[in-house]
């Protein structure tokens, strides 16, 4: 099965049609709370599934397992 980059996101800088190996984007997004300027150990959010948003379906209180 391909890779369908129109549903998943970057898993560095949040957007669509690419993925993390080839981001051009300097910032990066906290892998907790998928906001910019942090990183995850430094996240001011708490660390509860119900925070994190799924990488793949966008929807938030689970997370997509590898």
């Amino acid at each position: 099965m391909a890779y369908q980059f129109s549903r998943k996101g970057c898993f560095k800088c949040g957007n669509l049609g690419h993925i993390a190996e080839s981001c051009s984007s300097d910032q990066r997004l906290c892998y907790n709370c998928r906001q910019p300027g942090h990183e995850s150990s430094a996240c001011p959010s708490p660390r509860t599934a119900s925070a994190k948003q799924c990488y793949s379906c966008g929807g938030v209180g689970h997370i997509q397992g590898f």
